[in-house]
Order: structure tokens, then sequence, then C-alpha cells
């Protein structure tokens, strides 16, 4: 009797090699192309670890507190005064739900979550979805600065400023092209990306994977010497969830 997991082991290779891309010549790296960020999107709508953050009616219930995806939904619909306490549970809850799923840690410190959550709200409503609708980094730089918990190292929360103004357009702009403003600044993709840089001979320094201006023009230099046309977004997510683990 043949082994029946060898023959599904050996049907899943075969299954791998025919749907995903790699780039000819490139020493195995995945291809950037759209099959590619399809094949991934599908994965991680059926995969439980990520496809709850991604649910926009994913509420709280029981010990769970509600997906990112629920509370700035909830943000973008939301109809009462931006200075009243409904507001700042919002604001809270979200700085909550992203830190949580993305594992950034900003709480590490035990101030980051309230400190960033205030800054937030102090920023104003408006002047927040205006500075996140043009794209610039406004918003990011208020959120990256260092948390102070009074005690030395402090530090900087630049991973999760990017994820926040990230996931903030991608539910409040969904459908618009500014749903794709702003990059991931991931660790799985600041260290793959200097491969594909190099394959396509863009000039860069060490310096500039950690500056988050310059990571971001670097993906779409990317993205662009491709010639595939995928969003930001779906450079971070084929890039992070094929490597992950890898690198």
């Amino acid at each position: 009797m043949p082994n029946g997991i060898a023959v599904e082991k050996a049907l899943s290779n075969s299954l791998c090699n025919r749907i995903i891309k790699e780039i000819p010549n490139s020493n195995g790296l995945i291809a950037i192309d759209q099959d590619n960020v399809a094949l991934i999107e599908l994965i991680l709508t059926i995969d439980s670890s990520y496809c709850k953050a991604m649910d926009p009616t994913n509420g709280p219930g029981g010990n769970y507190k509600g997906s990112s995806a629920y509370w700035i939904t909830k943000l973008k619909h939301y109809k009462g005064s931006y200075n009243d306490l409904d507001y700042r549970n919002l604001i809270s809850m979200i700085v909550s739900s992203v830190d949580s799923e993305n594992s950034t840690h900003i709480n590490a410190d035990r101030v980051g979550r309230d400190e960033i959550a205030n800054r937030i709200i102090n920023y104003g409503h408006q002047k927040m979805v205006d500075d996140l609708k043009a794209g610039n980094l406004s918003v990011y730089d208020e959120i990256r600065r260092v948390t102070n918990s009074g005690k030395k190292p402090c530090r900087e929360n630049v991973s999760f400023a990017s994820k926040f103004c990230h996931y903030m357009c991608f539910y409040i702009f969904e459908g618009l092209p500014e749903q794709d403003n702003y990059s991931i600044h991931d660790s799985v993709v600041k260290k793959v990306l200097p491969k594909y840089l190099d394959l396509y001979k863009i000039p860069y320094k060490p310096a500039d994977i950690e500056d988050y201006a310059s990571f971001r023009k670097l993906v779409d230099d990317v993205i662009s010497k491709s010639g595939s046309g995928i969003s930001r977004n779906g450079f971070d997510h084929l890039l992070w969830y094929y490597y992950k683990g890898k690198i």
C-alpha cells in the first residue's frame, strides 16, 4: 500500500513548482508578480492566524478584543464628536489591536500604547485623515518618536508607526488609490529587500533600509523594475509571508 503522506508531499511539491514562480537566474528569489501576490492573498484568507485580523466584522467577544479591521471600520463610520470618550476609546482600541496583531510590542515600556493613543488623539482627527490621504510622513513621524517611561533606554516605534498608517489607509480609503499610501516597515521585508535591489541593480545604502522614506521609495523602485504593477501591500504580503522563517 503506498505511503499516503509521501504521495501527498510529492503532489504538494509538484503543485508548488507549477504555481509559485521564481525569477530566472536569481538563486531562487520569488517573482514579483500578480500571480504570486494573488496566491499569497488567497492563503491569508484561509490562514486562521491572519484572517481574523483582516475581518471588519470580527468584533470583541470573550477574551478577544476585536480585530484592527473592526475598530478602524468603526472609526471610519463614526458620527460622534472627536473630543469625546467614545472617540478616545476607538483610538485606544485601534492602537491596541494593531500592536497585538503585529507583535510590535509598543507597550514593552509600559507606556507605549497610552502615550501613542494620546498623541493620535491630540493630533486631531481631520488633520490625521488629511495627512494620511496625502501620503506624507507627518502622522508617521508623530507616532514613531520615542515613548518615555522615565527609564532608559527609550524606544522609537518605527515598525508600529508604519503599520498604523498602512492599516488606517487600508480600511478608511478602501477602493481608492490612497488605500496603498504606506508600505509596512517589516523586519522580514527589510532583510530580503537588498536581494531584489542587487538583482535589479538599484543603488542604495544600508541606512536607506532603516529610513522609512527611503525604504518606501526602494520598495516602489523594485515594483517598477519588476514591471508587475503590484501594490505596496501586495509586495509586503508576498515577501513577508514567503520568506518569514526562511531568512
